[in-house]
């Protein structure tokens, strides 16, 4: 006769095992909640790059200048105020009553320049402010004031061209050809805290026209690196106002941008704007609407969770693991069961086998 196996089916020892397995399993989802919480915490403190891009079209824009900006203004005329001068003085460099008070002088140039070249340096702590209007007749006029200090310089396209100083207070204007079909068209890039339309509050009569807004977020899903997160459209008398935000490092990113505008014989009915693009933090962009209130793009907790895309696939990968590990510690658990079970089957079969003794008997 074949001898009983000894089967390890100690009811003790399977309950140890059993509080060993739960005890596994708890630590793993405690461990998997502590990563997702570090992983949230960290999420949430960081600085999250939300981009805004502006297109819009509008009547008037305040910039406050920045850095240095060189701009091609053409044959605009360029009025300048210079300090204590109560009227113009006639000059080889200047022209009366072309700027429309004797407390302006006009710059003139030789009648060979084709176009003029302004030099302008600012700062944060003394920008120069600009502010750039349009008429239904066709003219853009553009101010530019500094509280001290020059603006920059201006000279021509000439070889020979001297770097004129500007004054802290000048004007400039582009006016429409005499030529109904000759098409002039102006281009201005610039960095600063921006303002594009007015308050109608104020009963303005020069006002933002329209626009669009588009907010984009980081993302490794996308080619571009970006993906896009909202878009708002902007309506007639909105104001929108793009300030500069200090980034991780704590350096200022301001907004920066272009206005294109043409100078040409227009409908007088017609009224004429300026085309405005824009690019900036999205955190320093607030829109205000009359009777409205106002709009700002500040990212909530579960924005910024959910446009994290690694985020999502380390919870993907480790609620995987969790339930992989969960299923193989089920198993283990179940093993002296299993091994209770096949000894079973074994001795059953054992004892059901003929006696090899009685046969040869």
């Amino acid at each position: 006769m074949m001898d009983e196996p000894v089967l390890p089916a100690d009811k003790a020892g399977a309950n140890r095992t059993s509080w060993v397995m739960a005890k596994i399993q708890v630590f793993l989802f405690l461990g998997l909640l502590l990563v997702v919480v570090i992983a949230l915490f960290n999420i949430l403190r960081a600085h999250a790059s939300w981009q805004l891009s502006l297109t819009a079209q509008t009547e008037i824009i305040d910039i406050k200048l920045v850095g240095r900006t060189q701009w091609d203004i053409g044959q605009a005329l360029v009025c300048e105020r210079l300090p204590g001068r109560q009227k113009a003085v006639e000059g080889p460099e200047t022209h009366e009553n072309a700027c429309g008070s004797q407390a302006w002088q006009a710059l003139k140039w030789p009648d060979t320049a084709n176009k003029q070249l302004l030099d302008l340096t600012a700062d944060v702590g003394n920008p120069i402010n600009v502010k750039i209007s349009t008429q239904a007749s066709g003219v853009v006029y553009m101010a530019l004031r500094r509280d001290s200090g020059p603006l920059g310089f201006v000279s021509t396209d000439e070889s020979d061209s001297v770097r004129r100083p500007l004054a802290s207070q000048v004007n400039v204007s582009w006016r429409p050809r005499s030529e109904v079909r000759q098409v002039s068209t102006t281009v201005l890039p610039f960095a600063g805290h921006t303002k594009v339309g007015h308050d109608v509050a104020w009963s303005v009569n020069k006002m933002l026209q329209g626009g669009q807004l588009a907010v984009f977020a980081a993302s490794e899903d996308a080619l571009a690196g970006r993906t896009l997160a909202e878009e708002s459209t902007l309506m007639l008398g909105d104001q929108v106002v793009l300030a500069g935000v200090r980034d991780k490092n704590g350096a200022l990113v301001l907004p920066k941008g272009f206005v294109r505008f043409t100078t040409a014989q227009p409908d007088i009915s017609a009224y004429k704007t300026m085309d405005v693009v824009m690019f900036a933090p999205a955190e320093g962009v607030d829109i205000e609407r009359y009777g409205g209130g106002k709009y700002s793009f500040q990212a909530s907790w579960w924005v910024k969770v959910k446009h994290q895309s690694t985020l999502v696939i380390a919870l993907v990968l480790l609620t995987g693991f969790l339930t992989l590990a969960s299923s193989l510690l089920n198993v283990l658990r179940a093993m002296p069961d299993v091994k209770r079970w096949c000894w079973g089957r074994r001795k059953k079969a054992v004892a059901n086998a003929p006696d090899d003794d009685a046969e040869e008997g």
